[in-house]
């Protein structure tokens, strides 16, 4: 069996400092204020400004009591106050979409060793789906296409929001998983509870405070194709620490370690989430030996249909970016088809079963084949258990040539879809694809998963329906291997002992 890892996440051994600080040509200062549990990070874009004191006011001249007194007039209805921010009252419709960019860095460096970095970008879409409403407010389904997910050794970085739904309350850019409303972004008051589009590291406990400033060209993103510079919002965080004391005029580091980490969203009102960035560095030198580690995230808008852009092209940015030509009228894309079996005789199956959650297990339950394909066909029906909070997760292993050397799709019951690999360890594994699929997540509810997977390619579809490609090219799971259904495939699954039914999982050969 497989065994089940924990999700992964970055830890950041941040300290409570309040500082301002500006450091480097893209550093952010924060400002924290004393009492209150807030983080607002300034950015380089706007200027700090002390407030003074309001001038006494003088004295009011006599009133000229020849003049002729006005009869009392009933007193005027408190005017609603103005927003902090204008703009954020959003006109959204289905199809409304928003196509991001991203790039990621991550390198180490040893002494007498060298340097080393993992880096990947990508481009996804977020478009508006069926429309529904969460607290008398109408939401739209978030559906994601595109590359999301860090695709590099180890790393499972996904810039693909977290929530199902997204709406607009008032002057709110509320999000949602199901049944209650969180804010995303308040231009009314321009504070509100961490929550997050691209990330999930701010604090759900912590107030974020919204602050006004300018993308400009000296913004490392500012020359990417389809970027728009101008005003923006954003919140954010920071924090730094080095253990050191300055003694008899001499810094002494005793530890001799530092880190410091910065991390804004940034949003523009008409168009909502327009970027992200994350920077975190870590430095360590002792002993006679130093290293250093450091992680680049940066994420930015390039179309959207809220500022009037076509149909996005969900093309891969080259490394080096160029200014955008005009874009051609889109051409119809001729749809996928899931093939047709019925006149194809199986080489396995069809088979129905169970497969048990077990609390007391690590192990992913799976079903095996027994074959030794490097390309095939696959289908399986599953029926949906019935678990609190829709925590489960149905898929398809293939080309196992080992215990941890396989491919992997899966489905969950939070309406997601996905694809990830291991190459001979779990330390290896890699999310190589993401986003979120219309399939049936009620108790007891079935969707019926077809995987067609060649030597370098495959196609998957739900009930049906194309989800998507999948690139197969991971070094390292090229073999044939064997082919397995499986579930409970993550920590936050619900393992209580419930059995999941599958039924007619079956597999033909290639043609």
């Amino acid at each position: 069996m497989l065994k089940r890892t924990s999700l992964s996440f970055l830890a950041l051994a941040a300290t409570a400092i309040v500082f301002v600080s500006c450091s480097g040509e893209d550093g952010e200062p924060t400002v924290s204020t004393p009492g209150v549990e807030t983080t607002s990070t300034v950015g380089p874009e706007a200027s700090t400004t002390i407030a003074t004191a309001e001038p006494a006011p003088t004295s009011t001249p006599p009133r000229d009591v020849s003049a002729t007194v006005a009869p009392a007039v009933p007193a005027l209805r408190e005017a609603t106050p103005e927003p902090e921010f204008r703009g954020y009252a959003l006109d959204l419709a289905e199809g409304d979409f928003w196509e991001y960019r991203w790039t990621y860095l991550d390198t180490s460096c040893a002494q007498g060793s060298g340097c080393s970095s993992d880096e990947d970008d990508g481009v996804f879409q977020v478009t508006l789906g069926n429309r529904r409403e969460i607290a008398g407010v109408p939401v739209y389904e978030l559906v994601v296409t595109g590359k999301p997910a860090v695709r590099t050794t180890g790393e499972t970085r996904d810039f693909a929001p977290r929530w199902r739904y997204l709406g607009v309350d008032g002057d709110r850019l509320v999000v949602s998983n199901g049944s209650s409303l969180t804010t995303l972004f308040d231009g009314e008051i321009g504070s509100w509870p961490g929550s997050g589009f691209f990330t999930d590291r701010f604090d759900e406990d912590d107030l974020i405070v919204a602050n006004s400033g300018s993308l400009t060209d000296s913004f490392e993103i500012a020359d990417w194709p389809g970027v728009n510079q101008g005003p923006w919002e954003f919140v954010g965080r920071a924090g730094s620490e080095r253990a050191c004391e300055t003694f008899e005029g001499s810094l002494i580091c005793p530890s001799e370690e530092s880190f410091s980490f910065a991390e804004n969203e940034y949003y523009r009102p008409q168009v909502g989430p327009v970027a992200y960035r994350f920077q975190n560095n870590f430095s360590f030198s002792g002993g006679g030996f130093s290293s250093s580690y450091s992680t680049k995230e940066l994420v930015a808008l390039v179309a959207s249909s809220l500022r009037g852009d076509a149909v996005p092209s969900a093309t891969v940015p080259t490394a080096t970016p160029v200014h955008p030509t005009p874009t051609p009228p889109p051409t119809a894309t001729p749809s996928i088809t899931s093939p047709d079996l019925s006149s194809v005789p199986a080489v396995f199956g069809p088979v129905d079963g169970s497969l048990l959650l077990d609390p007391g297990s690590n192990q992913i339950p799976d079903f095996s084949s027994g074959l030794s394909l490097v390309e095939a066909v696959v289908q399986v029906e599953f029926t949906n258990p019935d678990i609190s909070g829709g925590r489960w997760s149905e898929g398809i292993t293939f080309r196992q040539s080992e215990e941890e050397t396989f491919h992997a799709i899966y489905i969950t019951g939070d309406g997601r879809w996905g694809h990830f690999a291991r190459a001979g360890s779990v330390s290896t594994e890699a999310d190589l694809d993401s986003g979120t699929a219309t399939f049936d997540r009620n108790p007891g509810g079935t969707n019926t998963l077809l995987l067609v997977f060649g030597l370098t390619e495959g196609q998957l579809f739900v009930n049906g329906d194309f989800v998507a490609n999948l690139d197969l090219g991971m070094s390292g799971v090229e073999a044939p291997g064997d082919i397995r259904v499986m579930t409970g495939v993550f920590p936050t699954d619900l393992l209580d002992g419930t059995e999941v039914a599958y039924s007619g999982f079956a597999v033909w050969p290639v043609e």
